[in-house]
Parts: structure tokens; C-alpha cells; sequence
């Protein structure tokens, strides 16, 4: 009998040759980045090596005992309780991809991104109709010259064939899909937020006073005088509305400056969210760790570092996607990794967003072994982006020394058959 893993691996074994028939044999067959991509030579090392949080992007754990986790058998106060084996690890969740390049993708050049690529035209054509000046003349690698002005395209994609090679019994595995069909959010699908600031400005204006000091003072978190007045503020911005229930999307559509200013006015709103919190966590809201205030969340970055000026465009668009397309997963959480994984960086560790720079340094441009072929073409379709994988943590409390050989043998087992499978994969086409 068929296993799930076998049925799916046959059904991408077969999309795979309908590809090499349908489109050009020579073209990559998968997206350059997937779910194989942390098993590659060129990640292996740092995404599954383990180690402490935020030292390795897996980190893999078992932790036995009374620091562990509590089993219950029975209905309490009938029941008993006994250390199980708490496991734990980060796995990836979605790419964030920014980009100076308006309607393009890495994702959207290989065979199998024909759908996505339909998707990011009809998103660049809903912009250039949207947009009054668009943002041609500042679609480069650096800042401006003159104004240190850069501006950034963002998207998420969730991980493609995570659900056939992303699988570590008994956590859950990496959510995902076979061969991609759309982009979950799409900047070019919000231009009166991410271009114009409409949406985000009123609310902007209302907590900048608190959250200029917050945020970019040494001070910080100390500076939280008068914050119940600056609550007022900001509750004055949507007084007299009613938030309208919408579900939420799965493929990014437009969204208007209607649509979107309603779906702000909603409590976990990151616009909204800090008017619950006190004086000790309303930073975590209102600021990107080190990286500056959060609002106003738009594409425009005045920095004069590329690098810090695409971190704060990739987190800024996972908090504006996840409120205008109701979809909470692409928010960030407290204990979310980031992965670059392009460019390629050294030692290309994952690091928690937010983090004071310098982050991981880009490999030396004179180790050429380092440096992949994109980044060294200067007419490559990738200058000026950034794909970064974000991961998230999977947790589960198990019976005590269930596995023959512990819960870290499992572990070993599952990641060689993933890494088997990605292997067979890229021998279909791919990078690797």
C-alpha cells in the first residue's frame, strides 16, 4: 500500500515531465528556492545543524523530565500526570521576497511559475493603473544619490512542495504546496497603502510622538509618558466606524482604500493592537526591534543601506499583508527566524528580525565559491532582492522514549528522507 509521501512524490514525478514536454527543457523545471532549498550544500549546514534558539535555524530539541512537558491520561481530578518528552523545533514557514524591480520575481521564471507569473502581471497592471507616478526612476540596487530614497516591491509566497518533502513525525509539518499557483500578498496589489501611505497615516500620526521615542531613542521603553493620551489619539481615528466581518484570502487580490482602511479599524490590527498593551509591550508593536518605527508600513525607505532598508520593507509588508488580506499567519511572531537566502549570505545563519546590524555579512566578493551566479551578473534578473525564509516553531508534547532510539534518531531519520527526496527532485531541474 501506498504511503501519502509516495502518492504525492508520483504525482510530482509526473507534473515534473508534463513540464519538460510543455515548456523549454533547458529552463529550470522548479521555483529557485522551495522547500528543497535548506537541504542544499549550500544551506544544509546552517538550517538543520541544531544548537540553541537563534543560534541554528532548526534547533531541534528534546527536553525529558520535569523541565519537559505534562502528560494527562484520564478526566482530572481522576487523571494522571507523568512527564512526556517535549519536542520542539523551527521549521520554514513562507519566503518574503523584496525587490527594487516593479512586476518582477524570482519565483515567477522557472516552468513551473507560469501561474504566478500571470498573477504578478495582473498585480503590476492593477499598480501602473493605480499609481499616479510610479516608481520606475528609483528601481535600483542603491539608494539615491541625493535623498538616500529606495523603494521596494514585496511578496509572500508560501513554501512550494513544503507538503511532500517538509515532514518531521509528530510535529507538524511545513505548511505548504506542491507546484505554486499564486502569490499569498502582493504590494503591487495594495499601491493606497504601500505607495501612497493613505491607510496607515492617520494612524501613523497618532502614535508618532510615543512611537518616534520608542523606537529610535537609546532610551526606548523608558520614554512612555503620556501613552494612555496617545491611546486616546489613536481612538479617536476610528470613532464612529463599524468593522466589517471578511474572511480572509489565500491568493492576493486587490484591496482598496476602503476595504483596507475597514479592515485596520479591527482589535489585532498592528495599527490598533498597541492600545491594549501597557507601557512595557506596546514597543514590541509599534517598533521592528532595532530596524525603526513599524507605521507608516509602505515601501519607501530612506536609509541609505540597502540591506536594513529590505529588512524593514520585508517586515513591514508581513504586518501590512496580514492585516489588508485578514490572514494573521504572515504576521510576525516573537520567536519567528529569518533566513537569507538570497544573496547568498556568510554564514548565512538565520538571525531574529529586528536584530541591531550588522547582520550576516554578505560572502566576500573575492570568494568567488561563495558567490552565485546571480550575484556576481550584473545583468541578472535578481539585482536589487532580497528572498528571505521565515521560520516558524512547531512544538508538541509526546509519550516518554516512544521512538526506539529517542526522539533525536527520528529526527535524523525523517530529515534524510527529506533530503533524499529533494535530491531526486533536483536531478528534474532546479538550483541546488
Amino acid at each position: 500500500m501506498f504511503t501519502a509521501h509516495r502518492v504525492m512524490f508520483i504525482r510530482l514525478f509526473f507534473a515534473l515531465i508534463f513540464f519538460r514536454f510543455v515548456f523549454d527543457a533547458r529552463a529550470n523545471v522548479l521555483a529557485p528556492f522551495n522547500a528543497c532549498t535548506f537541504s542544499s550544500p549550500a544551506f544544509a549546514l546552517q538550517s538543520f545543524a541544531g544548537g540553541t534558539p537563534f543560534a541554528g535555524c532548526a534547533s531541534w530539541s528534546v527536553v525529558r523530565g520535569r523541565s519537559g512537558c505534562t502528560k494527562v491520561k484520564g478526566v482530572c481530578p481522576l487523571c494522571v500526570t507523568y512527564p512526556g518528552d517535549h519536542l520542539q523545533m523551527w521549521l520554514p514557514e513562507f519566503f518574503i521576497e523584496v525587490t527594487t524591480s516593479p512586476g518582477e520575481s524570482v519565483f515567477t521564471v522557472a516552468a513551473d511559475g507560469r501561474l504566478l507569473k500571470t498573477h504578478l502581471e495582473l498585480a503590476n497592471k492593477y499598480w501602473k493603473a493605480s499609481v499616479v507616478a510610479p516608481v520606475q526612476a528609483l528601481s535600483r540596487a542603491q539608494p539615491d544619490a541625493v535623498t538616500n530614497a529606495m523603494f521596494w516591491h514585496a511578496r509572500i509566497l508560501v513554501m512550494p512542495y513544503a507538503n511532500l518533502m517538509g515532514s518531521f513525525t509528530p510535529l507538524p509539518g511545513i505548511t505548504g504546496t506542491e507546484i505554486p499557483t499564486c502569490f499569498a500578498a502582493l504590494s503591487e496589489f495594495i499601491p493606497r497603502q504601500w505607495n501612497d501611505n493613505l491607510v496607515d497615516a492617520p494612524y501613523a500620526f497618532a502614535w508618532s510622538p510615543i512611537g518616534s521615542a520608542l523606537c529610535n531613542s537609546p532610551q526606548g521603553a523608558a520614554l512612555t509618558g503620556g501613552l494612555e493620551a496617545f491611546k486616546g489619539a489613536v481612538s479617536d481615528v476610528g470613532l464612529g466606524k463599524v468593522f466589517q466581518a471578511m474572511p480572509g484570502d489565500v491568493c492576493a487580490r486587490p484591496v482598496g482604500f476602503t476595504e483596507a482602511s475597514l479592515k485596520l479599524l479591527r482589535p489585532t490590527s498592528d495599527a490598533l493592537a498597541p492600545l491594549t498593551l501597557g507601557p512595557q509591550e506596546i514597543s514590541s508593536k509599534l517598533c521592528m526591534g532595532a530596524w525603526g518605527n513599524l507605521l507608516p508600513r509602505s515601501g519607501w525607505s530612506v536609509t541609505g543601506d540597502p540591506l536594513l532598508s529590505a529588512m524593514q520593507a520585508a517586515f513591514r509588508f508581513s504586518s501590512a499583508a496580514a492585516d489588508l488580506n485578514l490572514n494573521d499567519n504572515w504576521k510576525l511572531r516573537p520567536d519567528d527566524k529569518w533566513q537569507i537566502v538570497f544573496p547568498q549570505s556568510s554564514p548565512g545563519t538565520c538571525f531574529k528580525p529586528g536584530a541591531p546590524f550588522p547582520l550576516v555579512a554578505p560572502a566576500p566578493l573575492e570568494n568567488i565559491a561563495q558567490r552565485t551566479f546571480h550575484e556576481l551578473n550584473p545583468l541578472s534578473e535578481r539585482k536589487g532582492t532580497y528572498v528571505i525564509a521565515v521560520w516558524r516553531k512547531r512544538e508538541t508534547c509526546e509519550e516518554p522514549f516512544e521512538t526506539f532510539g529517542g526522539w533525536s534518531a527520528a529526527h535524523q531519520l525523517h530529515l534524510k528522507k527529506n533530503a533524499a527526496i529533494c535530491a531526486a527532485l533536483h536531478s528534474q531541474g532546479g538550483e541546488w
